[in-house]
């Protein structure tokens, strides 16, 4: 205990005052020094104002009596301990004051100087080890909720007992309506238990379990699930903790792919150095064959489709070193808008009459830095793979861009480097790609057509290309729907940040609620993280359906949709329109990688509505949200 406790002594009564002062004054360790008053009123405002380490309370005041006094008295000190003073017949009024939150009570008459001593140094220490018990608690939830993980409390029932703030955030309830609920519940469109639950096994082995584990809704999760045991032994509680890992699977995937095609253009590049030397031999002698063969004869016949086959042959190798990154180039400054209009005529004629070709120009387009017959080459490669994707009529739209990629898109796009770019962009409405074909159509050799009608080495071409004049591609395809390419080449103009105008990140905060609605969890995950960091309540649904289902249920203070175009079930328009129904004043924006003009040539969005194309920097989402809430 301390040396000297200050004692707030509530009692009216002057003898009973001074029998407790005659009895603790003469007590010199620790020393009690007391301060005495008569009514309640006074004792509320000393109580505020002075300081004390225990009071003694008598129930009956001039001006208060009963539990109400006590009350009164906690609620002014909450953590100061009190000891009750009652009458001799007033027994249970004591028990009461104690289960009330009095430390204990004294019946007046039966107050010798031992029991009064005790009393108080019982009624101190328990008091300091009530606060001490609170803040260390206090301090390990803070420390709990400054965790980036989820972390839940739960009982041997899988009904939650505590979830730090991070489970809290990521279940979109406050602590209270979390409590309860099964660990199941906080996983979305979960009914029941998890097959093979590490929760589930760790109650049943009593030992730490681990594992991965992938949500209905596409992400990827490490749970981790440890037994809380008691002073038998007996495991009380499970503490599990959770930590959404999807977008560092996301990266894993992209740098993987990246060391791959690293790989192979290495090897590409070797084989294709040393094929190089051989064909040089093959086409040399062929047209020293063919100098001294007969002009008429089969001889040279024979001679002519060697050196045909190894002018082709050649023209694979150069392909490869293009891939490779290791052709012999000469760049030049050039400017995209005069180079795609003078190929116009060209891009034409190599899709043919049935297919429109709609070519969309920036104004004040930066330059960029890049040999003209590589430009050539990816204008070229890509219009015939539209051609090819499109069956019968169908549309092929370039559009040209100045693009700003910030630090927040490169961190989840490794080939990107934060700076300024022309976006060279090519949409058609074709049969797209599956997700399994998207994952090879950089590798060379790799193609989807028939045998004789393609290398398989169009994309990787253009990817080393892209890669050896250190820019970005980015390829968006819906199967059914059509395909866009983005090529992102670094501006060569010094002055070019100085044209975009630079906003303050506080403009485009807002407090607004927003629903998300896209198939691709990735991406769902990146709208919400970045909105959500804008100050924006995100809402966010992977089926179209449950975004209806939501809406109706408890939608009325959403103010914007932010949809996919393409998505399974319904499309964006039709999503649009189911939501409109409940929330005429929905504004909305669509988002896809397609261009606004491929979109509405597919008649599944109407002219003059809110677009944002993807891939989009985290500057360019905000921005367009706001845009749009303030229109």
């Amino acid at each position: 205990m301390k040396e000297t406790l200050h004692i707030l002594l509530i009692e009216d009564n002057p003898g009973d005052a001074e029998l407790m002062r005659v009895i603790l004054e003469d007590i010199a360790d620790p020393q009690y020094l007391i301060r005495n008053v008569q009514r309640l009123a006074v004792a509320l405002e000393v109580v505020r104002r002075d300081h004390f380490d225990i009071i003694i309370l008598d129930l009956g005041l001039p001006d208060s009596s009963g539990l109400a006094t006590l009350r009164a008295v906690i609620q002014a000190a909450p953590e100061l301990p009190v000891v009750v003073l009652t009458g001799m017949l007033d027994e249970q009024i004591g028990l009461d004051a104690v289960k009330a939150g009095a430390q204990d009570f004294l019946i007046k008459g039966q107050i010798g100087a031992q029991l009064l001593i005790r009393v108080l140094r019982y009624a101190y220490e328990r008091n300091q080890s009530e606060i001490d018990l609170r803040n260390s608690e206090l301090q390990t939830r803070t420390i709990l909720d400054a965790i980036d993980n989820q972390i839940l409390l739960m009982g041997t029932d899988y009904r939650i007992k505590w979830p730090n703030m991070k489970a809290c955030e990521a279940a979109g309830l406050a602590r209270e309506q979390i409590v309860g609920k099964f660990c199941y519940e906080l996983w979305p469109r979960q009914t029941e238990m998890c097959t093979d639950c590490p929760v589930e096994k760790a109650i049943a082995t009593g030992e730490y379990q681990f594992e991965h584990r992938r949500t209905k809704i596409g992400k990827t999760w490490d749970i981790k699930a440890c037994p809380v045991r008691d002073q038998s032994g007996a495991i009380t509680s499970i503490v599990e903790l959770r930590n959404d890992i999807s977008e560092q699977v996301l990266l894993e995937e992209q740098f993987f792919q990246a060391q791959k095609m690293e790989a192979v253009g290495r090897l590409a590049g070797g084989v294709a150095h040393d094929f190089n030397n051989m064909l040089s031999v093959i086409l040399g002698c062929g047209e020293l064959a063919k100098e001294l063969a007969p002009k008429e004869g089969q001889l040279r016949e024979y001679i002519d489709e060697i050196l045909n086959a190894g002018v082709r042959s050649a023209a694979l190798v150069r392909q490869l070193l293009a891939f490779s990154r290791k052709q012999t180039i000469n760049p030049q400054i050039v400017d995209c808008n005069a180079v795609i209009e003078n190929s116009q005529k060209m891009l034409k004629r190599l899709i043919g009459e049935d297919i429109e070709f709609h070519f969309i120009p920036a104004a004040d387009l930066w330059t960029v830095m890049i040999d003209p017959s590589q430009l050539d080459q990816i204008l070229a490669n890509l219009t015939v793979n539209a051609r090819d994707a499109i069956l019968g009529n169908g549309v092929l739209a370039v559009e040209t861009a100045n693009v700003v990629l910030d630090e927040y898109y490169c961190a989840t796009h490794v080939y990107a480097k934060p700076g300024n770019y022309v976006c060279l962009s090519l949409s058609d409405t074709g049969s797209g790609m599956s997700k399994e074909v998207m994952a090879q159509i950089f590798e060379p050799f790799f193609t989807t057509k028939k045998v004789g009608q393609g290398t398989g080495l169009g994309m990787s071409t253009i990817f080393g290309i892209v890669k050896q004049n250190n820019g970005h591609i980015n390829v968006y395809s819906e199967v059914g729907v059509g395909t866009t390419v983005k090529v992102y080449l670094p501006s060569s103009d010094g002055e070019a940040l100085q044209k975009i105008e630079q906003k303050s990140i506080e403009n485009f905060a807002g407090d607004e609620t927003i629903l998300v609605v896209e198939d691709d969890p990735a991406i769902l995950y990146l709208c919400r993280t970045i909105l959500t960091g804008y100050g924006y309540t995100v809402i966010t649904e992977i089926d179209p359906r449950m975004a209806i289902e939501h809406t109706l249920q408890k939608g009325d203070g959403i103010a914007l949709l932010l949809s996919d175009v393409i998505m399974p079930h319904m499309n964006g328009e039709e999503l649009r329109l189911a939501l409109e129904k409940h929330l005429p004043a929905i504004k909305t924006i669509f988002m896809t990688g397609n261009t606004a003009d491929i979109i509405a040539h597919q008649g599944i969005m109407p002219s003059g509505i809110n677009f944002l194309q993807k891939p989009f920097t985290k500057e360019q989402l905000a921005q367009r949200v706001r845009e749009v809430l303030d229109s």
